[in-house]
């Protein structure tokens, strides 16, 4: 889930004292929101993940035995979702990088272009520090802050678009299902550290020209995944004005 905060339609006052805050630089992060104080208005956001797994996978785990939870992963791999039980559930907060800020603000007061589908990039190294980040995190000459989890880990191609087909209500726009990554056949020892929120589709995108919106570190990795192992991931997007 995520949070970003804005009224619908904000009288000239506020969008006049909005520029002139934020062409000043007035305004300041706290945690992971960005906050406008002059004007009561806060962004910030959450993603929501989770792992589902079949239980005979989850009974080898659990018993430690390494043979029978690669069978019981091949069985299971092609095991519709009633089959499987959700784990490792977590609900965190996101930071959104300068760039991500830049672009947001533009987006409402300048001439930024809509961007029409964000894609989910999970990544698989613990990464805490989201300011400078930029479209290249996980490319080469991007450091790289953090490395992805890797296309030919994953059934499914390129990075999952998030799903937000349905209309903002309540001030919310929120994900009208759970982005997919089902980790493909032979896959083993996978940990996730987090995930993020990105205008590209390409896996370990290495140019700096477009857009890193989010990012978050789980608070706990959810680590042992591997073949058949499903990962669901949203995003949800909130506005007010306070």
């Amino acid at each position: 889930m995520s949070e970003f905060s804005l009224s619908k339609n904000p009288a000239a006052s506020l969008v006049r004292d909005l520029k002139h805050a934020l062409r000043n630089k007035k305004y300041e992060l706290d945690g992971a929101d960005l906050v406008v104080p002059s004007s009561k208005i806060r962004a910030g956001g959450v993603f929501t993940s989770s792992i589902l797994r079949h239980p005979a996978v989850q009974k080898a785990i659990e018993a430690g035995d390494k043979l029978a939870e690669a069978a019981a992963r091949q069985v299971a791999f092609m095991a519709p979702d009633a089959a499987c039980e959700r784990m490792m559930e977590s609900v965190d907060h996101n930071q959104i990088p300068d760039a991500g800020i830049n672009f947001l603000l533009d987006l409402l007061f300048g001439s930024a272009t809509k961007i029409s589908t964000w894609y989910h990039g999970p990544f698989t190294t613990s990464w805490s520090s989201f300011a400078g980040a930029q479209s290249n995190w996980a490319g080469a000459t991007g450091g790289p802050l953090a490395t992805e989890l890797p296309e030919a880990s994953y059934t499914e191609t390129n990075r999952r678009p998030a799903m937000f087909a349905n209309p903002a209500a309540s001030k919310s726009i929120t994900a009208s299902e759970p982005t997919r990554f089902t980790l493909a056949a032979g896959t083993s020892g996978i940990t996730l550290h987090g995930s993020t929120l990105n205008e590209t589709n390409t896996v370990a995108y290495n140019a700096t020209d477009k857009i890193l919106l989010a990012a978050a570190q789980f608070g706990s990795a959810k680590s042992g995944l591997g073949e058949g192992d499903k990962i669901d991931i949203e995003y949800m997007i909130e506005g007010s004005s306070t």
